[in-house]
């Protein structure tokens, strides 16, 4: 079993390490070309991901009797994967017609969390009723695009997850919870950032330089709020067990 000097200074190290990449972007936002901003900002989404696989195969070592079939085990490990290959599209490579693939993979993120929290034939009503409701009005305002249909099952996925993680939260009260909808809430001020930036007309606008500015304040955040969602929840798992 890891020692909990080492099991903190891992955590303690992995955090220091994303804070350090943060402040870096939020520099390069500023004054670096778009292919080393590209760059910096992939640097913390592939960091999360090696951190989730180490804690991955770490605790599954160490856990007697594991069933490494339960979505508890492998459900966020699999979304943080999904998020690395999500980022490639819209992260390094960036191209216009190429993005959709981007918006496809965090679309699977998002149902993997989905999964995660739990879906009941009532919670995946919903989830498809908004889904269809969403897709409507896209119907009505002409922008039935590929594009948005994926995008918007991503979206709209988002906004649940946040909400069911917060009641999962208060009737948990736990750390791993808290930091899961936590998450899920930067998450979305991420994705709810992008949305706004692109429907604003004018990009001249201090507003608009402000949207831009969250965009990567959030993101960064949430995955690293999931990724130690993970690492304490598994941690916490194994000393329960």
């Amino acid at each position: 079993m890891i020692k909990k000097e080492s099991y903190e200074k891992l955590l303690a190290a992995y955090l220091v390490i994303e804070f350090i990449l943060f402040c870096i972007i939020k520099i390069a936002e500023q004054t670096a070309g778009r292919g080393l901003l590209s760059l910096f900002m992939y640097l913390p989404i592939l960091l999360n991901f090696v951190v989730i696989v180490y804690s991955y195969h770490t605790f599954n070592r160490q856990t007697a009797n594991l069933n490494k079939k339960s979505i508890t085990i492998w459900g966020i490990p699999l979304a943080l994967l999904f998020t690395l290959c999500a980022d490639v599209f819209l992260v390094l490579i960036h191209q216009q017609n190429i993005l959709v693939f981007g918006y496809f993979f965090f679309a699977l993120v998002q149902t993997v969390y989905a999964f995660y929290l739990g879906v009941t034939p009532l919670i995946g009503a919903i989830r498809i009723f908004a889904y269809i409701a969403f897709l409507v009005v896209l119907t009505l305002f002409d922008k039935l695009l590929l594009a948005n249909v994926v995008a918007g099952w991503s979206l709209i996925q988002l906004v649940i997850n946040m909400i069911i993680a917060w009641i999962a939260y208060i009737k948990k009260r736990s750390l791993p919870a808290l930091l899961l909808a936590a998450g899920l809430t930067l998450f979305f001020g991420c994705d709810g950032s992008i949305t706004l930036r692109m429907t604003l007309p004018d990009h001249q606008t201090v507003f608009y330089h402000v949207i831009c500015l969250l965009v990567w304040t959030c993101y960064v955040p949430s995955q690293v709020a999931l990724v130690t969602s993970y690492i304490t929840g598994r941690r916490k798992g194994l000393l329960e067990g």
